[in-house]
Parts: C-alpha cells; structure tokens; sequence
C-alpha cells in the first residue's frame, strides 16, 4: 500500500505515514456549507486523523471554547477567531496541497500543507491588514485514564515546541519559522468526536499589518519510545530570497522539496 495518495477529485492527499496504523487526510479545496453547523470544523481543517478523530466548537470565545485542532485560528486580539471555511483557491499536488483563503476581505492567508513521514509541514503565508492573534492547533488527543504518572508528566514542552505523550497516541507541534511559543489548549468537555476531554499542543504568535510567514511542523503517532523519539527529529525549514521555501529531512539530511511560496 502506498504511503501517499493524491485524491484530486476529493481534493486531499491521504496519508499512511511508516505503517503507524494511523491515516491522515491532508484538505485543500473543500467549501464549507454557512448552513451547516460547524461546517468549518467538519470540512475545512487542515487534517483529518483516524487516530485522533476532530474537534467542533463549543463556542467562538477563546481557544478552549473553539477546539482549534488541525486549525489556523486567528483573531484581531479580543480572543474571537476565525478559521478558514471557504478556500479562494486550492491546488492538489503530487507533494502538497495548496488553498488560498480570506478570514477578512483585508487578511489572505496562502497555505501549503506537506507530508513528511509522521509530520506534515505547514507553511502560512499571510498577508494582512489588521492587527492579528494567530494560534496553530496540531491533533486532539485524549486526556485517557490510566496513567502511570499524573499527566504533567505526559507533557514535552520547550520554547518552540509542546507535545502530549498520551495512551491514545503522540501530538505535538514544533515552530519552524515565524511563531513565538508554545502551550497546551484543554477545550471544553465533549468537543472531540472520539475523546470526551482531550488536550491540543498549540502555537501563537501575534501578527502585524504587513507580510508574515508561519510555519510549523505537525507530528501524530502512536505511543512508543521510537515515536516519542522521533518527535525530537523534526523537519527544518529554510527561507531563502525570492520565496522559496526549502524542507529538509533532519535525520538523512535530505530535501524532502524546494518551493516557492510567491
């Protein structure tokens, strides 16, 4: 079975990383319905995991209200966020999916979304006329009994980065480029369609008028010592003039792809 495969017609690529038992949807093109409650959350995120299922929204004040897993939610600082919903534009390529999408008819938001084994790569670049709170969610993962330590414990956190090493499964988001820290989001009880009370590793940073650009790694696995040390081998990312954006494979030192994001 091939690890990657591109479904233009559903507009996604699904992933099977490393025989992991775990498979991801990476979205790009997919309309939200403004009738259907919480279309966003069931059609726009970024990825869809059969380990870690998706979150709805409880409400839209806040982070913990808005369980914004596999999300970019941003806000004009007064914690009311906004996530894409309609994409302007969407590209399905044998290495990425691209969307281009607008919170605010003054903010666009060009995003690239790339497999990388037990990562994908997510490249935001933004182009805003308004003042912005920005948070990156990674997987929900289940806050599940059973612990041999309090679950504290089960936390990974460091400046650029934060992870959940849970039962269910490993979340965790590393900075890449372009964000100023890292937290752990609980949302309400009864968001997630798979976990009753689960826990998001989140980015944030806080955005000028003008160009930003984001980008993050996102890494899901199952529970295990090689897993958990994988997490500390993320991908690099390097900006260069005119654009480009280079990913690279920590442990071979390989080019997983070079690209422009102009």
């Amino acid at each position: 079975m091939q690890p990657i495969s591109v479904q233009p017609h559903a507009r996604m690529m699904i992933c099977r990383p490393e025989d992991d038992g775990h498979v991801v949807a990476l979205a790009s093109g997919q309309m939200a319905n403004f009738t259907m409650a919480h279309s966003a959350a069931k059609y726009s995120k970024f990825a869809y995991s059969t380990r870690f299922g998706f979150s709805v929204p409880k409400g839209y004040y806040g982070l913990t209200e808005g369980a914004y897993d596999s999300m970019l939610a941003l806000s004009e600082r007064d914690e009311h966020y906004r996530v894409r919903r309609y994409c302007e534009e969407f590209r399905v390529e044998q290495q990425y999916v691209y969307s281009r999408w607008l919170p605010w008819h003054d903010v666009e938001v060009r995003t690239w979304l790339i497999p990388a084994g037990l990562w994908h790569v997510r490249i935001h670049r933004i182009h805003a006329g308004r003042s912005l709170t920005a948070a990156e969610g990674g997987f929900a993962v289940g806050r599940m009994t059973g612990l041999t330590g309090s679950e504290p414990d089960a936390i990974r956190m460091a400046a650029d980065r934060i992870a959940a090493i849970m039962p269910g499964g490993i979340s965790g988001i590393v900075n890449l480029h372009g964000y100023a820290g890292a937290k752990m989001v609980y949302p309400e009880a009864n968001t997630n369609l798979l976990k009753p009370r689960t826990m998001i590793p989140t980015l944030s940073a806080e955005l000028e008028p003008g160009e930003s650009i984001l980008i993050s790694a996102v890494f899901g696995a199952s529970s295990s010592e090689r897993n958990e040390s994988g997490f500390n081998h993320p991908p690099m990312a390097e900006l260069a003039p005119g654009g480009t954006i280079k990913i690279t494979d920590t442990l071979s030192g390989s080019v997983m792809i070079e690209m422009k994001t102009e």
